[in-house]
Protein backbone atom coordinates (compact mmCIF):
# COMPACT_ATOMS: atom_id res chain seq x y z
CA UNK A 1 0.00 0.00 0.00
CA UNK A 2 1.50 3.34 -0.96
CA UNK A 3 1.10 6.64 0.81
CA UNK A 4 -1.16 9.45 -0.36
CA UNK A 5 1.92 11.51 -1.25
CA UNK A 6 3.38 8.72 -3.39
CA UNK A 7 0.02 8.16 -5.04
CA UNK A 8 -0.29 11.89 -5.78
CA UNK A 9 3.15 11.85 -7.43
CA UNK A 10 2.47 8.61 -9.33
CA UNK A 11 -0.84 9.83 -10.72
CA UNK A 12 0.12 13.48 -11.15
CA UNK A 13 -1.78 15.14 -13.96
CA UNK A 14 -2.14 18.61 -15.38
CA UNK A 15 -4.41 20.59 -17.67
CA UNK A 16 -2.65 22.12 -20.66
CA UNK A 17 -4.25 24.87 -22.73
CA UNK A 18 -4.08 24.77 -26.52
CA UNK A 19 -2.73 28.23 -27.34
CA UNK A 20 -4.65 28.36 -30.64
CA UNK A 21 -8.09 26.85 -29.91
CA UNK A 22 -8.28 27.72 -26.21
CA UNK A 23 -9.16 24.11 -25.35
CA UNK A 24 -7.93 22.56 -22.12
CA UNK A 25 -6.34 19.11 -22.54
CA UNK A 26 -6.00 16.76 -19.58
CA UNK A 27 -2.63 15.00 -19.48
CA UNK A 28 -2.74 12.09 -17.02
CA UNK A 29 0.16 9.66 -17.34
CA UNK A 30 -1.09 7.46 -14.49
CA UNK A 31 -4.16 6.44 -16.53
CA UNK A 32 -1.89 4.32 -18.74
CA UNK A 33 -1.50 1.86 -15.85
CA UNK A 34 -5.18 0.92 -15.71
CA UNK A 35 -6.09 -2.61 -16.85
CA UNK A 36 -7.46 -2.93 -20.37
CA UNK A 37 -9.78 -5.85 -20.78
CA UNK A 38 -10.25 -4.85 -24.40
CA UNK A 39 -6.54 -4.52 -25.23
CA UNK A 40 -6.90 -7.68 -27.27
CA UNK A 41 -9.95 -9.19 -28.91
CA UNK A 42 -11.87 -11.41 -26.52
CA UNK A 43 -14.26 -14.13 -27.57
CA UNK A 44 -16.23 -13.91 -24.32
CA UNK A 45 -16.89 -11.04 -21.90
CA UNK A 46 -15.06 -11.01 -18.60
CA UNK A 47 -16.52 -13.51 -16.11
CA UNK A 48 -17.97 -12.42 -12.80
CA UNK A 49 -15.36 -14.45 -10.92
CA UNK A 50 -12.52 -12.29 -12.30
CA UNK A 51 -14.37 -8.96 -12.43
CA UNK A 52 -12.83 -6.27 -10.16
CA UNK A 53 -16.26 -4.70 -9.58
CA UNK A 54 -17.90 -7.73 -7.97
CA UNK A 55 -16.63 -7.33 -4.40
CA UNK A 56 -18.57 -5.59 -1.65
CA UNK A 57 -15.37 -3.62 -0.97
CA UNK A 58 -14.05 -2.68 -4.40
CA UNK A 59 -10.34 -1.73 -4.25
CA UNK A 60 -10.33 -3.16 -0.70
CA UNK A 61 -11.90 -0.08 0.88
CA UNK A 62 -15.33 1.01 2.04
CA UNK A 63 -17.25 2.92 -0.65
CA UNK A 64 -17.84 6.67 -0.52
CA UNK A 65 -21.54 5.93 -0.93
CA UNK A 66 -23.59 2.73 -1.05
CA UNK A 67 -27.24 1.86 -1.66
CA UNK A 68 -28.80 -1.60 -1.20
CA UNK A 69 -31.09 -3.09 -3.82
CA UNK A 70 -34.49 -1.32 -3.77
CA UNK A 71 -36.34 -4.58 -3.01
CA UNK A 72 -33.79 -5.94 -0.54
CA UNK A 73 -34.84 -6.94 2.96
CA UNK A 74 -31.23 -6.61 4.20
CA UNK A 75 -30.92 -2.84 4.05
CA UNK A 76 -27.65 -2.68 5.99
CA UNK A 77 -25.92 -5.77 4.57
CA UNK A 78 -22.66 -4.79 2.85
CA UNK A 79 -22.84 -7.75 0.46
CA UNK A 80 -26.36 -6.83 -0.68
CA UNK A 81 -25.37 -3.58 -2.38
CA UNK A 82 -26.86 -2.39 -5.67
CA UNK A 83 -24.99 0.91 -6.20
CA UNK A 84 -21.70 2.00 -4.72
CA UNK A 85 -19.41 4.95 -5.38
CA UNK A 86 -15.65 4.53 -5.09
CA UNK A 87 -12.56 6.60 -5.79
CA UNK A 88 -11.09 5.67 -9.18
CA UNK A 89 -8.06 3.43 -8.72
CA UNK A 90 -6.42 5.06 -11.74
CA UNK A 91 -7.54 8.70 -11.40
CA UNK A 92 -7.25 11.30 -14.14
CA UNK A 93 -7.24 13.97 -11.41
CA UNK A 94 -6.62 13.97 -7.66
CA UNK A 95 -7.20 16.49 -4.87
CA UNK A 96 -4.06 17.96 -3.34
CA UNK A 97 -3.20 16.25 -0.07
CA UNK A 98 -3.66 19.55 1.78
CA UNK A 99 -6.89 20.26 -0.18
CA UNK A 100 -5.49 23.44 -1.74
CA UNK A 101 -6.78 24.53 -5.14
CA UNK A 102 -5.03 24.04 -8.47
CA UNK A 103 -2.03 26.25 -9.20
CA UNK A 104 -1.82 27.88 -12.63
CA UNK A 105 1.45 28.50 -14.40
CA UNK A 106 3.14 29.16 -17.73
CA UNK A 107 5.55 27.15 -19.86
CA UNK A 108 6.87 29.49 -22.53
CA UNK A 109 3.85 30.58 -24.62
CA UNK A 110 1.63 27.95 -23.01
CA UNK A 111 -0.69 27.96 -19.99
CA UNK A 112 -1.09 25.06 -17.60
CA UNK A 113 -2.91 24.28 -14.37
CA UNK A 114 -2.56 21.40 -11.91
CA UNK A 115 -4.91 18.49 -12.59
CA UNK A 116 -6.58 18.89 -9.22
CA UNK A 117 -10.04 17.42 -8.75
CA UNK A 118 -11.96 14.24 -8.07
CA UNK A 119 -12.39 11.09 -10.16
CA UNK A 120 -14.99 8.60 -8.92
CA UNK A 121 -16.64 5.45 -10.23
CA UNK A 122 -20.34 4.68 -9.74
CA UNK A 123 -20.74 0.90 -9.97
CA UNK A 124 -24.00 -1.05 -10.24
CA UNK A 125 -24.07 -4.65 -9.01
CA UNK A 126 -25.54 -6.52 -12.05
CA UNK A 127 -22.60 -7.77 -14.12
CA UNK A 128 -24.21 -7.62 -17.56
CA UNK A 129 -27.17 -5.26 -17.09
CA UNK A 130 -26.65 -1.67 -18.14
CA UNK A 131 -28.60 1.45 -17.18
CA UNK A 132 -31.15 1.08 -19.97
CA UNK A 133 -32.03 -2.46 -18.83
CA UNK A 134 -32.75 -1.57 -15.20
CA UNK A 135 -36.13 -1.15 -13.56
CA UNK A 136 -37.32 2.36 -12.78
CA UNK A 137 -36.52 1.81 -9.08
CA UNK A 138 -32.99 0.61 -9.86
CA UNK A 139 -32.24 3.43 -12.30
CA UNK A 140 -33.57 5.91 -9.73
CA UNK A 141 -30.91 4.74 -7.26
CA UNK A 142 -28.19 5.37 -9.84
CA UNK A 143 -29.48 8.89 -10.53
CA UNK A 144 -29.73 9.47 -6.78
CA UNK A 145 -26.05 8.51 -6.40
CA UNK A 146 -25.15 10.92 -9.22
CA UNK A 147 -27.07 13.71 -7.49
CA UNK A 148 -25.60 13.10 -4.04
CA UNK A 149 -22.00 13.05 -5.23
CA UNK A 150 -22.59 16.11 -7.44
CA UNK A 151 -24.07 18.00 -4.48
CA UNK A 152 -21.19 16.98 -2.21
CA UNK A 153 -18.40 17.93 -4.62
CA UNK A 154 -19.87 21.24 -5.75
CA UNK A 155 -19.29 22.51 -2.20
CA UNK A 156 -15.55 22.42 -2.91
CA UNK A 157 -14.63 25.94 -4.04
CA UNK A 158 -11.73 24.54 -6.10
CA UNK A 159 -14.15 22.70 -8.40
CA UNK A 160 -15.59 24.59 -11.39
CA UNK A 161 -17.12 21.78 -13.48
CA UNK A 162 -18.48 18.27 -12.85
CA UNK A 163 -19.05 15.70 -15.59
CA UNK A 164 -20.86 12.36 -15.16
CA UNK A 165 -20.89 9.76 -17.93
CA UNK A 166 -21.89 6.09 -18.21
CA UNK A 167 -19.58 3.34 -19.50
CA UNK A 168 -20.57 -0.07 -20.86
CA UNK A 169 -18.25 -1.86 -23.24
CA UNK A 170 -15.30 -1.01 -25.43
CA UNK A 171 -17.29 1.29 -27.70
CA UNK A 172 -18.07 3.50 -24.69
CA UNK A 173 -14.39 3.77 -23.79
CA UNK A 174 -14.57 1.37 -20.84
CA UNK A 175 -11.48 -0.60 -19.79
CA UNK A 176 -13.65 -3.01 -17.74
CA UNK A 177 -16.79 -4.59 -19.22
CA UNK A 178 -18.88 -4.39 -16.02
CA UNK A 179 -21.37 -1.49 -16.46
CA UNK A 180 -20.34 1.60 -14.52
CA UNK A 181 -20.43 5.39 -14.60
CA UNK A 182 -17.66 7.87 -13.89
CA UNK A 183 -17.65 11.30 -12.28
CA UNK A 184 -14.85 13.78 -12.93
CA UNK A 185 -14.72 17.10 -11.08
CA UNK A 186 -12.33 19.64 -12.65
CA UNK A 187 -10.76 23.00 -11.72
CA UNK A 188 -11.74 24.57 -15.07
CA UNK A 189 -14.89 24.96 -17.17
CA UNK A 190 -14.38 23.40 -20.64
CA UNK A 191 -14.60 26.02 -23.42
CA UNK A 192 -17.45 24.24 -25.25
CA UNK A 193 -19.55 24.43 -22.07
CA UNK A 194 -18.69 28.11 -21.66
CA UNK A 195 -19.62 28.78 -25.30
CA UNK A 196 -22.97 27.03 -24.84
CA UNK A 197 -23.83 29.02 -21.72
CA UNK A 198 -22.69 32.29 -23.32
CA UNK A 199 -24.63 31.52 -26.51
CA UNK A 200 -27.81 30.98 -24.50
CA UNK A 201 -27.24 34.26 -22.65
CA UNK A 202 -26.59 36.14 -25.90
CA UNK A 203 -29.83 34.82 -27.44
CA UNK A 204 -31.82 35.88 -24.39
CA UNK A 205 -30.31 39.35 -24.47
CA UNK A 206 -31.13 39.73 -28.17
CA UNK A 207 -34.63 38.19 -28.18
CA UNK A 208 -35.82 38.27 -24.54
CA UNK A 209 -36.53 34.55 -24.86
CA UNK A 210 -35.01 31.22 -23.84
CA UNK A 211 -33.30 29.58 -26.83
CA UNK A 212 -33.88 26.05 -25.54
CA UNK A 213 -37.59 26.77 -25.01
CA UNK A 214 -37.76 28.17 -28.54
CA UNK A 215 -36.06 25.06 -29.97
CA UNK A 216 -38.33 22.67 -28.07
CA UNK A 217 -41.41 24.51 -29.30
CA UNK A 218 -40.20 24.40 -32.90
CA UNK A 219 -39.14 20.74 -32.82
CA UNK A 220 -42.52 19.68 -31.38
CA UNK A 221 -44.22 21.50 -34.24
CA UNK A 222 -41.80 20.42 -36.99
CA UNK A 223 -41.42 16.78 -35.81
CA UNK A 224 -38.69 15.89 -38.34
CA UNK A 225 -35.94 15.43 -35.74
CA UNK A 226 -37.92 13.92 -32.86
CA UNK A 227 -36.48 10.55 -31.86
CA UNK A 228 -38.68 9.96 -28.83
CA UNK A 229 -41.09 11.86 -26.61
CA UNK A 230 -43.31 11.23 -23.61
CA UNK A 231 -45.04 13.45 -21.08
CA UNK A 232 -41.75 14.21 -19.29
CA UNK A 233 -38.99 14.22 -21.92
CA UNK A 234 -38.22 15.03 -25.53
CA UNK A 235 -35.31 13.43 -27.42
CA UNK A 236 -34.19 15.06 -30.66
CA UNK A 237 -31.41 14.85 -33.21
CA UNK A 238 -29.91 18.37 -33.09
CA UNK A 239 -30.35 20.60 -36.15
CA UNK A 240 -26.56 21.11 -36.19
CA UNK A 241 -25.16 17.83 -34.85
CA UNK A 242 -21.46 17.96 -34.02
CA UNK A 243 -20.98 14.19 -34.15
CA UNK A 244 -22.77 11.20 -35.68
CA UNK A 245 -25.77 9.92 -33.72
CA UNK A 246 -25.78 12.91 -31.35
CA UNK A 247 -28.99 13.24 -29.33
CA UNK A 248 -30.29 15.89 -26.94
CA UNK A 249 -32.66 15.10 -24.10
CA UNK A 250 -34.89 17.94 -22.92
CA UNK A 251 -37.23 17.83 -19.91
Amino acid sequence: MFSKKKKEEEFFSEMRKDAVSGEWILVAAGRAKRPHEYARKREKPQSQSTCPFENARINGADPLLRYPHPVSSKKDALDDWFVQVITNKYPAVLPHEDRTCAVAGEDGPYERIDGVGYHEVIVTQPHERSLGQMTVEEASLVIRAYRERFAALKKDSCIKYILIFHNHGREAGASVSHPHSQLIALPIIPPDVQWSVQGSADFYEAHAACIHCRMISWELEDKRRIVYENKDFLVIAPYASRISFELRIYP
